[in-house]
This record gives C-alpha cells, sequence and structure tokens, in this order.
C-alpha cells in the first residue's frame, strides 16, 4: 500500500512540473545548470584545477639490487641502490605556470559554453513566442474567413453569389486549417528543443512576444571583451608557456643517489688485513647530471611549440575579424528591422485594421462582392503578418548583438 501510495504521489509530482508555464529567466537558469555541455565545461575546469597540484612531476625513483661475485670470489655480496632523478628546477616552474595558464582556458571555455548556451536558449524562446503569436494570428484569421464562408454560402443559397465563390471561400478555409495544423507541429518541435537544452519538463513558456529580449549594448567595443576572444587570446599564451616548457627541458636533469653493498673478504687496512662478513655494510652516494647530447629533437619541440603560437595568434585574429563581421551585419539588419517596426506601429498596422473594418461593412452592405472583399483581406492580413515577422527578426537580431558584444565577465 505504501509502494501503491510513493508511486501516486510522483505522478502526482511529475505531472504537476508537467503542466507549469515558464518565463526565459526559469529556462536560462535551468539550461546554465542541467545542460550536458555546461557540466562537461565546469568538470574540465576542476580537472584542469587538480592538474595544477601536480606541476612539480618528480619521476620515479630507481631502486635496485645487485647481487652476486662483483667484488671478489664470494657470491653472496650485495648492492642496494636508489638513484632519483630531478628535472631542472626551470621545469616545475614552467609547468606550473603552464598549468595556470591551462585553468584560466578551461574558465573562459565554460563562459564561452554559457554564452553560446544563453545564444541558443534565447533564439528558441523567441521563436516559440513567435510562433505563439503566428497561432493567435491565424486563428483570429480563421474566424473571419468562417464568418466570411458563411455569408458567402447564405448569398449563394439566395443566389447572390457562385459556386465558385462558395469554394474558393471553403478552400481558403482549408488552406488556414493546414497553416494552423503545421505552426503547431512547429510549436512542438521548438518545445521539444528548449525542453532539451535546459533538461528540464515543462508544458509552455509565457512572456510577451514583443522585444522581450532587452538590448545590451550597441558598442561594437564589447566583442573585444566577448568570450570567444578572450579564449583565443588565451590560447596564444598558452602556446607561448609551451614553448618556454620545451626549452626548459633542455637543461640537464640532477641525478642523486645512495648505495649501501657488502665486500666480503679481506681488506688491508692500512697495512694490516682484516676480513669483513656480511654484516658490514659500506655506504656511499652519487650525484650526476642527464645532459642531452642530441639537441634537434629539443629544438624541433621548440619549434613546433612556437608555430603553435603563431597559429593561436591568427586564429585570435580570424575570430576577431569573425565577430566584427557577424556584428556589422546584424546591426545593419537590426536597423532596418527598427525602422521597419516604426513604419508598422505608426501607420502599416493602423490603416490595415482600417481596411478589413471598411472592407467588412462594404461586404455586408453589398457593396463590394466576395473576390474584393477577400483581396481587401489579405491584404491586410499580409501587413499583419509581416508585422509579426519583422518582430521576430528584430528580436532575433537583439540576441545576437547581446551574444557577440556580452563581457567575458561575470
Amino acid at each position: 500500500m505504501k509502494y501503491l501510495l510513493s508511486i501516486l504521489i510522483s505522478c502526482c509530482t511529475f505531472y504537476r512540473g508537467n503542466t507549469q508555464t515558464v518565463s526565459l529567466d526559469s529556462v536560462l537558469s535551468w539550461a546554465i545548470r542541467n545542460n550536458p555541455a555546461m557540466k562537461v565545461a565546469t568538470l574540465e575546469t576542476s580537472r584542469q584545477m587538480v592538474l595544477t597540484r601536480g606541476s612539480s612531476d618528480i619521476p620515479k625513483t630507481d631502486v635496485s639490487l645487485m647481487y652476486g661475485q662483483y667484488n671478489s670470489i664470494q657470491r653472496n655480496d650485495n648492492n642496494i641502490s636508489v638513484v632519483q632523478t630531478i628535472p631542472f628546477p626551470s621545469v616545475w616552474v614552467r609547468q606550473k605556470k603552464l598549468n595556470k595558464e591551462l585553468v584560466i582556458s578551461s574558465a573562459l571555455n565554460e563562459r564561452v559554453t554559457e554564452n553560446l548556451l544563453k545564444y541558443e536558449v534565447g533564439r528558441s524562446f523567441n521563436h516559440l513566442l513567435y510562433l505563439k503569436a503566428k497561432s493567435r494570428m491565424l486563428s483570429q484569421q480563421d474566424s473571419i474567413m468562417r464568418a466570411m464562408a458563411r455569408a458567402v454560402d447564405f448569398q449563394y443559397k439566395t443566389g447572390e453569389s457562385t459556386l465558385l465563390a462558395k469554394t474558393s471561400a471553403e478552400a481558403r478555409l482549408m488552406e488556414l486549417a493546414n497553416q494552423r495544423r503545421r505552426n503547431e507541429a512547429d510549436r512542438q518541435i521548438y518545445l521539444d528543443k528548449l525542453r532539451f537544452l535546459c533538461r528540464e519538463n515543462f508544458t509552455d513558456i509565457h512572456g510577451e512576444f514583443g522585444e522581450i529580449i532587452p538590448l545590451i549594448t550597441i558598442d561594437s567595443t564589447g566583442i573585444n571583451e566577448n568570450p570567444l576572444i578572450t579564449f583565443a587570446a588565451q590560447q596564444v599564451s598558452i602556446a607561448q608557456e609551451k614553448a618556454k616548457l620545451e626549452a626548459a627541458r633542455m637543461m640537464p636533469d640532477i641525478r642523486i643517489g645512495y648505495f649501501t653493498q657488502t665486500m666480503i673478504g679481506i681488506q688491508n687496512i692500512q697495512g694490516t688485513e682484516q676480513y669483513f662478513g656480511s654484516d658490514k655494510r659500506f655506504h656511499g652516494f652519487q650525484v650526476g647530471l642527464s645532459i642531452p647530447l642530441w639537441y634537434a629533437s629539443f629544438k624541433t619541440r621548440i619549434k613546433a611549440a612556437a608555430l603553435s603560437g603563431h597559429i593561436a595568434k591568427e586564429q585570435e585574429e580570424g575570430q576577431m575579424l569573425m565577430l566584427r563581421q557577424q556584428y556589422d551585419q546584424v546591426r545593419q539588419e537590426l536597423i532596418k528591422n527598427t525602422n521597419s517596426l516604426s513604419y508598422f506601429r505608426e501607420s502599416a498596422l493602423k490603416a490595415s485594421r482600417m481596411l478589413r473594418y471598411q472592407s467588412e461593412i462594404a461586404f455586408r452592405n453589398g457593396e463590394i462582392d466576395y473576390r474584393v472583399h477577400l483581396l481587401n483581406l489579405q491584404q491586410a492580413l499580409s501587413v499583419e503578418e509581416d508585422y509579426l515577422n519583422t518582430q521576430y527578426e528584430y528580436n532575433q537580431n537583439i540576441i545576437t548583438i547581446n551574444y557577440l558584444t556580452v563581457s567575458d565577465q561575470k
């Protein structure tokens, strides 16, 4: 019974979670917290921070045993040696600096991922609002066309209209029904995409379609602080540190050792013969350097690291040019759509509503026939649809500009 009750509670909770409508802020918060790409970027930063602790990497200690006849005829002499190779200190210094640069790079990659995720979520959210607004527009058009179809059907029955006009009105209704089905299918597709981005279940979104996204800045200098640019610049620093690390590895490695051994047999100590057994051990130490005699491979790696730095610099400049070109293009589109919105709001929408109202009255009074009324309605509705599309493009322009000019600083 308790098990059944828990299942019912879980089902109710899941149902509640699926019936909620959410805002853009909620979707963005979920996406940043739940999206796999963000989790991977965060884990990569943690991984690099862990690797930083191992910057002073010491090679394995060499412990060896030599046993047998290496001092005399005695067969059970033994020598135990412990040798440790230590990289030149500058290697540790350069490795630590490189690891710090990699941590910074991973943190910047988090910002790149987050900025891109916000961009994708914002565009999907705006597209959903557009599809909802289009659904309302199509519903209004459907109501208008149904009223017209009823009027034409009545006129046909009374002999005031033709079968062609009646068939045309019915065809227009079927076309609108198909558009509404397609629009609903698109709405479901983008709703699923938004759920996928934020890994949360919800039924729908809410928000006003008109200018829901605020413009952060229209200043192109913000591109210089875009996470993509700072991330690309960081790759240059990483390449430079790698080149310095390869140069440091050319320095000799330091070898320090200690040994303890037996010398079973008779030894002449200051003119006196003395016997030393296995209980007597002799000790010593050794110090040496591992000197690279063949510099070709080191020079090759240093040169390759330097070339990587040049590549990273070119990529940074290319990234900057690409973002500036994209910004200039979107800014021109934003100006175009801003002017179009002003045109629609100041004159076109008022004129289309007036045209629709006057055409409806004229059609009812018999001053115009079905064909003229339909043309007037199509013209008026076309203006409203163009306004909807312009508002959608304007919002997408704002989202893109925010994406391009957002600072990498939280």
